[in-house]
């Protein structure tokens, strides 16, 4: 029997050109994120015309936004550390296709505890899907591509949010709000059909966990075909195989550190958007601008987001991780302040709530793909789960804070002085890795020119 010859599979992917297959997958991850950036923000537009229906009165609606956000948090701290125990492709059908079925029966909902359960469970699929998307995305991109790909596919988000918006508009005056929650619903049910259809496992998944070798050459044929047409090959991982609880490895072989400084800016960074998304309509109308301000506003900040996310990528690539959320987080905190300080004209402050959202929505897609790129494939999705899982209890905490500030009366100069505060906390962690990592890469230089040959 002729000797088989070796391959990496990481090689594979990275010295191939995108096939077909690749790009469908991009664009399903993509079209989640889109899914998921339209349901949780579906709630604020009909809320209002839920809350007459439903004989809620909006000020309970607080616990109903709560909700979905921790059902989001669980989702991710769950099915991370899951995906990468038995895959990606099968946990994020299913959690699509459940967010999907729970936003269809929302409109059922008689009360106030039932639409409660219903947006927690939805929330837990929703969080659900994104770890093993993105970890599908990032093992599917050759490496040179990989930042530019998961990114993008962040880039989703805002997208999504602006799709409510205009989902909302367009429904909601004809067809009452319940339509809004059927087009919603559906929507993720017919991506999961096309998944299912479309979308193999991660062979790099696949290949980490010793599947057979006809599988793997099935789905190596759809990304370079000479490879896959034959007997001639056997495909291996270069990551050693860590058994036992993923979480463990995110603070074990000497990432503890790097985890902590990536938590916190996540946590960080999604405080400031939800709060910007939540609070800046009240704000800018309490400053004696029209409530159109507050749409605007919100608008220009999602239009942000689809414009800065996809070149987070490039940029990354060409200035390195580290600088590029360093800038953003500077210029975050700069316009933030700008704010509170100067008196300026309505294409001003709109002008500088656009900057501030290239700044804010690019480093989180950034973060993201940071989060996807620093842990191995077979911690992946577990490591971009934890971080979105605790990331999201600064988003549960934006409008928390955002609430308190507003009850206890204080001026708008001090709400945006205290908005730049996380932004500090952030770029601080940020200055701190990068020094850990210049460190770690001195010493390695140190180490080689010590034990090189004389």
């Amino acid at each position: 029997m002729a000797q088989l010859e070796v391959l990496k599979i990481r090689d594979v992917v990275d010295s191939r050109p995108l096939g077909i297959m690749q790009w469908v997958t991009m664009a399903l991850c993509f079209s989640v994120a889109v899914l998921d950036g339209t349901d949780t923000l579906m709630m604020g537009f009909v809320a209002p015309p839920m809350s007459a229906s439903l004989h809620i009165p909006m000020k309970e609606f607080g616990p109903v936004f709560s909700a979905a956000l921790v059902g989001l948090l669980l989702g991710a701290l769950i099915c991370g550390p899951l995906a990468d125990k038995i895959g990606r492709r099968w946990l994020l059908i299913g959690c699509t296709t459940f967010f999907g079925l729970l936003t269809v029966i929302t409109p059922s909902a008689q009360t106030f505890d039932q639409l409660l359960v219903i947006r927690f469970l939805t929330g837990l699929g929703l969080g659900g899907a994104m770890p093993s998307a993105v970890a599908i995305a990032s093992e599917y991109s050759p490496s040179r591509m990989a930042r530019t790909f998961v990114a993008s596919v962040f880039c989703g988000m805002p997208t999504g949010g602006m799709i409510a918006g205009i989902l909302s508009y367009m429904l909601i005056p004809h067809t009452g709000w319940q339509s809004v929650f059927y087009v919603g619903g559906i929507l993720p049910l017919v991506i999961a059909v096309a998944l299912i259809a479309l979308v193999p496992e991660s062979v790099c998944f696949l290949v980490g966990k010793g599947a057979s070798a006809e599988r793997i050459r099935k789905i190596v044929g759809r990304i370079s075909p000479e490879l896959g047409d034959t007997n001639r090959y056997r495909f291996i991982s270069d990551e050693p195989v860590r058994s036992g609880v993923p979480v463990k490895y995110l603070f074990t072989e000497g990432r503890a550190s790097q985890t902590i400084l990536l938590w916190i800016p996540y946590a960080m960074n999604l405080l400031i958007l939800y709060f910007v998304g939540s609070w800046m309509p009240a704000l800018l109308h309490s400053a004696a601008l029209p409530v159109s301000a507050g749409i605007v506003a919100v608008s220009l900040w999602n239009a942000a987001g689809v414009f800065s996310s996809p070149v987070q990528g490039v940029l990354m690539n060409r200035f390195s991780p580290g600088k590029v959320l360093f800038a953003e987080f500077f210029g975050y905190i700069t316009l933030t302040l700008l704010l509170s300080t100067i008196n300026l004209s309505f294409v001003s402050i709109m002008s500088t709530i656009f900057v501030m959202g290239i700044c804010v929505q690019g480093a989180q897609a950034a973060l993201n793909a940071l989060a996807a790129e620093i842990y191995p494939t077979n911690i992946r999705s577990t490591g971009v789960g934890w971080a979105l899982g605790v990331g999201r209890v600064g988003s549960i905490a934006g409008p928390l804070l955002g609430g308190a500030m507003v009850a206890l009366n204080w001026d708008l100069s001090t709400i945006f002085v205290a908005a730049a505060l996380p932004g500090g906390i952030a770029m601080v962690c940020v200055v701190a890795n990068m020094l850990m990592r210049r460190g770690k890469l001195l010493h390695q230089r140190a180490h080689d020119t010590q034990t090189a040959p004389h």
